[in-house]
């Protein structure tokens, strides 16, 4: 029996970690110390560092786990596990999800200590002691355009400055682990400097730049990607995961129900044909025949709905996980080789190993979630996400002139109709349709610079395709619903843990904002 404090918690802990290998061995051991009175004590330390070494690396993993977890069985066939992936300073300990606490939404949705419309604004946010920067995540098919719209507003009124990025999710590791070079695979597509003057799309993006020029940071990007220019973090002897909230970024994205998000990219695809002339007019069952294919091909393969991650993955973590991928497939190919078996076993494996390693990854974006403590809005809650935002951007303005602006303005991004519950009931006016239709594709260079005000609305429902209607089909064959619910299960992960960090947010921002009138009341979400 070890005894130990949790460094996170007041309570002592107690865990018998003997194996039934290693009881066994004390068996026997004791049986010899019967038969011998002459057993010396150096023999029993020998024995007890034997010990000790044995179950070295149960203790070290069981150490780590919080006080209320302490007693909940382990899963001992998942691929962090099997190949020990816990421990790393990348890759953490992910077998227990996080718990995220109405402090942390607190601390989340907390204003801005910049003034609006102050372009020599030097404001030190005091939680970080650096000046705030706020990066948009922008997840393909979850309202993006209409949130790079409404920050390129707020930086053109608040005077501040804004850069746009695209194709940046596979950003080299190395260019960005230092300042003395730009970020190599990444674009800087616009950008807005703090007098209102826009430069030129050929400009580079570095550290350096984004800790010193930047204050809001959007695009195709991945979490993390600018963890390294603070040197305060990367040079600390504690891992970046283990460190204290908050984070000097302060993260906002949004999310959407993982089924709706995969058929609004089908039909963004097949609108994206016609207009360049390559198919003709699209329609409902044109939508509903190629969701079908996808999904069924992606099963057949053994796939899972996974872009998601290309946002939700830091960049060293996706180079951990590659070099790891690597280590499991030549390892499965010596094993095959070994046996002479690598046309039957290769195929098993890689079954096994692939689920696995989709869940690993799904366990570790939840994790970033909760770790850089994100701003998590919803798009079957756009109202209520983007007056937390607003929130979060602040309340201090150069004058009164200013805020009348701002406030004029965010009206465009505030309507008063409430949005659809998040469960899929078809007797509602399905709102999600207004949100996110229109985002433009990751790779899409063809993006102008010349931002829209106000929501960025369904252009496909327009041709009489939506993604409400798609889904209404869809519905009908409970057969394929059912492999659809399979195809995607691992982002629903991701988005259960984001439901939960919403509407802890929005609970905190509704305290803060009382006794002042919402624009439109927060729905508790029933379930997918």
């Amino acid at each position: 029996v070890i005894g130990f404090k949790h460094p996170n918690h007041d309570k002592e802990q107690s865990i018998m970690f003997l194996s039934t290998s290693t009881q066994k061995q004390a068996f026997k051991f004791d049986l010899t110390l019967k038969s011998s009175k002459a057993t010396s004590s150096a023999f029993i330390i020998i024995f007890s560092i034997v010990l000790l070494v044995i179950n070295w690396r149960t203790l070290r993993a069981i150490t780590k786990i919080p006080y209320e977890d302490a007693t909940k069985e382990i899963p001992s066939n998942l691929l962090f596990n099997k190949y020990n992936f816990y421990g790393d300073d990348i890759l953490p300990d992910l077998r227990h999800p996080p718990k995220y606490s109405r402090e942390l939404a607190k601390v989340a949705i907390r204003p801005s200590t910049w003034t609006c419309g102050d372009k020599y604004d030097n404001s030190i946010d005091p939680l970080t002691n650096q000046k705030p920067i706020f990066v948009f995540v922008h997840i393909y098919k979850t309202a993006g355009s209409t949130l790079r719209s409404f920050f390129f507003n707020v930086a053109a009124i608040c005077k501040k400055s804004w850069m746009l990025l695209i194709s940046c999710t596979e950003v080299n590791l190395r260019s960005i682990q230092t300042d003395k070079g730009n970020w190599k695979n990444c674009k800087v597509k616009g950008e807005l400097i703090r007098d209102g003057t826009s430069v030129s799309h050929k400009t580079t993006v570095s550290n350096s730049i984004v800790r010193e020029r930047i204050d809001i940071l959007l695009g195709h990007l991945r979490i993390g990607t600018a963890d390294d220019a603070f040197p305060t973090l990367t040079n600390s002897t504690v891992p970046i995961q283990q460190q204290l909230y908050p984070h000097p970024l302060r993260y906002i994205l949004v999310l959407r129900n993982p089924m709706d998000r995969f058929v609004s990219g089908i039909i963004f695809q097949l609108c994206s044909k016609t207009d360049k002339g390559l198919a003709d007019n699209v329609t409902q069952e044109d939508a509903v025949h190629l969701v079908k294919k996808k999904v069924r091909n992606g099963r057949k393969s053994n796939q899972y709905q996974d872009r998601i991650l290309k946002y939700l993955l830091t960049p060293a973590q996706v180079n951990a996980i590659n070099k790891y991928a690597n280590k499991i497939n030549k390892s499965n190919s010596a094993v095959g080789k070994e046996n002479n078996t690598t046309q039957q076993r290769l195929p098993n494996a890689a079954i096994k190993d692939e689920m696995e390693m989709v869940e690993y990854k799904a366990r570790l974006a939840i994790h970033n979630l909760f770790h850089y403590n994100a701003i998590v809005g919803m798009t079957e809650q756009m109202p209520q996400s983007m007056n937390m935002i607003r929130h979060a951007l602040g309340d201090k303005f150069q004058d009164d002139g200013r805020r009348a602006a701002f406030d004029e303005f965010f009206e465009f991004y505030s309507p008063s109709e409430t949005p659809s519950s998040p469960e899929h009931n078809l007797n509602l006016r399905d709102d999600r349709d207004e949100y996110g239709e229109d985002d433009v594709d990751p790779e899409d260079e063809s993006l102008s610079t010349d931002e829209p005000k106000g929501f960025v609305r369904n252009s496909s429902a327009e041709r009489g395709v939506s993604t409400s209607l798609v889904m209404g089909e869809l519905r009908k064959d409970e057969d394929f619903m059912r492999l659809f619910t399979e195809y995607v299960k691992f982002e629903q992960m991701i988005i259960d843990f984001g439901w939960d960090m919403h509407l802890k947010q929005f609970e905190e921002y509704e305290k803060a904002v009382k006794p002042r009138k919402l624009s439109s009341p927060v729905r508790k979400r029933k379930g997918f």
